[in-house]
């Protein structure tokens, strides 16, 4: 099962240019996609710039040409406006939306009853 996650960002460099694309973030980050509005993947996201020096960004989730490479220490701030976790076949992407419906159940369950 690939767990990579691809993220599109609208980042703000501290010079006020916008740049818009696609990064890879590598990792488990199973869930983290599954939140909106992002509130989960917005640490992720937050630590991986940290641990970069600079961010490859592409035109498309899934592509190897990057269109740009932008300096971490020059982003401003950035919005996520959407994330992908390819999965390698159909069955497989069944698999994980049935797991992540019935730990949902799980949860909300434990939730309701104080556990």
């Amino acid at each position: 099962m690939k767990l990579d996650l691809w993220v599109r960002l609208n980042i703000t460099m501290v010079d006020d240019t916008k740049i818009s694309g696609w990064t890879k973030m590598c990792g488990k980050h199973g869930l983290a996609m599954y939140n909106k509005p992002f509130k989960t993947l917005k640490p992720i996201v937050n630590d991986h710039i940290d641990k970069m020096n600079w961010l490859a960004i592409c035109n498309r989730w899934g592509e190897t040409n990057q269109i740009i490479e932008v300096n971490t220490s020059k982003i401003k701030r950035y919005v996520i406006k959407e994330c992908v976790q390819p999965y390698d076949t159909e069955e497989e992407y069944y698999a994980i939306k049935e797991w992540y419906r019935n730990y949902m159940r799980r949860r909300t369950f434990l939730e309701n009853n104080g556990q």
